[in-house]
C-alpha cells in the first residue's frame, strides 16, 4: 500500500463519518442555531469536531426552566 492509497481510504472514511456526524445532530438538535453551530465545526474540524460534539454537545437538560 502506498501514501495515496492510505489517504484516499482515510479521506472515504472521514467523509463517512461527518455525515453520519451532521445527519445525528440534525436529528437530535432542537434549536436550529445550535444544530447549525454543531454541523459547521463537525464539517471544517472533522476528527475534533466528532470529538468535541461527544464530549459536550450531546447534553440535554431534563428540567423545566422557572
Amino acid at each position: 500500500m502506498n501514501w495515496e492509497t492510505i489517504t484516499g481510504i482515510f479521506a472515504l472514511v472521514d467523509s463517512f463519518l461527518v455525515g453520519l456526524f451532521v445527519l445525528w445532530i440534525l436529528s437530535l438538535k432542537r434549536e436550529p442555531t445550535s444544530a447549525i453551530a454543531w454541523s459547521v465545526t463537525v464539517i471544517f474540524l472533522p476528527i475534533i469536531g466528532m470529538f468535541l460534539f461527544l464530549i459536550f454537545g450531546y447534553q440535554t437538560i431534563h428540567r423545566p426552566l422557572r
